[in-house]
């Protein structure tokens, strides 16, 4: 007999929360919905019709699908995430409106306002996240498990860390946090697969095939998918299950992760995830080549770059299922047996679940602290759990500190730099080309992101496509003013690559023309000099514009258009909904100590 999955049927879990919605006055919109053969569901809803603030969903039917693609939306909306770079504020700015949220000057005094027997705990958090100990830091009060007490931690600087994992919601209290809990899990599961430190092992069908997910891999079959279910348990008792799609015709794989207590409901998890958002037609080309004896990180090079590849995959399968698995994980010799579940049998509820969760985390020398931002009245949390927690920073593998740089720089001062390009001072040039270099440079930050996400990291908000530069004809403009030549040279070259710009398009003439012209520059030609040899190769109006642009450096940044508020991507939408939640969340009034009673 299968354990009740849900505390309520998704039906009322659907109704409970678009009344919620109603209430205060936010529509939320179908975006998508799609389906493969009718065994795996997904859909995508938004509020007001706006798809940057939509949020995915995912099961064996489509009200499951539904339900839990609005439970998604409770669970950014009241930890607050879902306002992340739309708004014009950082983390920290929308953070600030939750009622406990205090400031501090320093790490010893966050150390010094915590009961002394939770020092230890509360250090190790902070030596995990990307953070700046000079302050200001923000902290407000968390639940401290193991110490059974409530802290103070640095909630924004752990949002840095983690992202949404460890968020969660559900239709109880207990469900939300077991939700969060296996979240975490699975994210440990993928860095230590990554990390090269496991193999997992294969379970076998004879396991699996009384189970109800195995009618979906039977289906699945008959689509010529084959799938290979792994325990990604660690050989720790971690509920968390992985299920590797090959498909036979074409030779891609993809790989997803699935947590639950009961393992028919962590496989079930992992195979919806496998094709969210696809439907039966679109799922054949999917996924990386498996090409064994290709293994991206055992080929020669040197340990820096073969971790920047772990990096790089890592953030690619844990952020959208598109990375490339080490190979061994096909057919390499386990690290652990596989050994049937027995940590959760004599559970019953998900409170029972939480009771062993904690027992298990704590006993691995981990502490569990978790934050209650059910504003909205439906169970919502954020969880962190020390050693398995951070995502983005403080990997089990060697990373740079690019991506802790980029986080904690004051993008306020960046922008008023960028409001005023053409006049700005040659230190504050080169403090925007430093920060612009380390976005695009930065392993944890998708390729597909750093053309505009380094703007709207400025602005901290969504930017129209008119007020969009791309980053190296910018450098090379930036570059040029601050004096290195042979660098913006360098990044003209750079742009027209990136961009498949040619000479051929006549619009463009003039873009190669001051290409050479900076080339000829970093040689010591002078002006005239540089004129006189342009002539022989470009038309002559391409080379006089060519040469103002390198003459007058500053020409080019006037014509850059620096963003307003008034013209961020659905700024005001974006900012009604921010105010009713401001409003909401001034009424709660939450008691972080009442979680105790879910664990103890």
């Amino acid at each position: 007999m299968r354990r009740k999955y849900k505390t309520d049927t998704p039906e009322n879990t659907i109704k409970r929360i678009t009344q919620i919605l109603k209430n205060m006055d936010i529509t939320v919109r179908q975006e998508e919905l799609k389906s493969v053969d009718g065994i795996l569901f997904s859909c995508s809803y938004s509020l007001e019709g706006i798809k940057a603030l939509a949020q995915n969903g995912k099961g064996t039917s489509m009200v499951y699908a539904v339900a839990g693609a609005l439970a998604e939306l409770m669970e950014r909306m009241q930890n607050l995430i879902i306002f992340d770079s739309k708004i014009g504020l950082s983390v920290a700015d929308i953070l600030r409106i939750i009622p406990d949220m205090i400031e501090i000057d320093n790490l010893d005094m966050l150390y010094s306002i915590n009961d002394n027997k939770c020092e230890s705990d509360i250090r190790q958090v902070c030596e995990e996240l990307i953070i700046d100990s000079s302050g200001p830091i923000y902290v407000d009060e968390f639940y401290d498990v193991k110490n059974d007490t409530v802290v103070f931690l640095p909630h924004p600087n752990m949002l840095l860390t983690t992202g949404s994992n460890g968020m969660c919601a559900g239709n109880t209290p207990a469900e939300a946090i077991v939700q969060g809990i296996c979240e975490i899990l699975e994210r440990e599961a993928l860095k230590q697969i990554y990390a090269g430190n496991v193999i997992p092992p294969t379970i076998p069908d004879e396991f699996i095939k009384n189970s109800h997910s195995y009618e979906i891999i039977k289906a699945l079959a008959d689509k010529d998918i084959s799938i290979i279910v792994k325990d990604c348990s660690l050989g720790r008792d971690f509920p968390v299950v992985g299920a590797i799609a090959v498909n036979k015709a074409t030779g891609r794989y993809k790989f997803s992760l699935g947590s639950h207590p009961v393992f028919d409901y962590a496989l079930e998890r992992a195979l919806t995830e496998l094709y969210q958002g696809f439907s039966g037609d679109e799922i054949s080309e999917l996924g990386k080549e498996l090409r064994l004896g290709k293994d991206p990180f055992a080929e020669p090079c040197t340990e820096v770059d073969r971790d920047i590849k772990r990096t790089v995959n890592y953030i690619a399968q844990f952020g959208r299922g598109k990375g490339e698995l080490p190979e061994c994980i096909f057919y390499g010799e386990p690290t652990y047996e596989f050994k049937p579940w027995s940590a959760f049998e004599d559970s019953s509820s998900y409170e029972d679940d939480l009771k062993i969760f904690k027992e298990l985390i704590i006993s691995s020398g981990s502490n569990i602290f978790v934050k209650d931002l059910s504003f909205l009245n439906f169970p919502t949390y954020y969880v962190y759990i020390t050693k398995y927690s951070p995502v983005k920073y403080n990997l089990p593998w060697k990373t740079t500190d690019t991506f802790k740089k980029i986080k904690l720089c004051r993008t306020t001062e960046l922008r008023k730099i960028y409001d005023n390009l053409a006049i700005s001072t040659v230190p504050e040039i080169s403090e925007l080309i430093t920060f612009i270099e380390s976005f695009l440079a930065c392993p944890e930050i998708p390729d597909e992101e750093k053309p505009y996400g380094w703007i709207e990291s400025i602005y901290n908000s969504k930017i129209p496509k008119e007020y969009l530069i791309p980053p190296e004809y910018l450098l090379a403009l930036l570059y040029h003013k601050v004096g290195n030549y042979e660098e913006s040279y360098k990044k003209m070259d750079a742009f027209f690559i990136r961009y498949g710009i040619k000479r051929e398009a006549q619009e463009q003439e003039h873009l190669f023309a001051f290409r050479e012209a900076l080339f000829l520059l970093s040689k010591k030609y002078k002006p005239d000099e540089i004129e006189n040899l342009l002539l022989k190769y470009y038309h002559k109006s391409c080379v006089s514009m060519a040469m103002t642009m390198l003459t007058v450096k500053d020409l080019m940044l006037m014509k850059i258009k620096s963003p307003k508020t008034s013209d961020y991507k659905h700024f005001n939408v974006c900012k009604t909904i921010f105010e009713k939640m401001r409003q909401k969340v001034k009424d709660s009034s939450i008691n972080q100590y009442a979680i105790r009673d879910y664990f103890w």
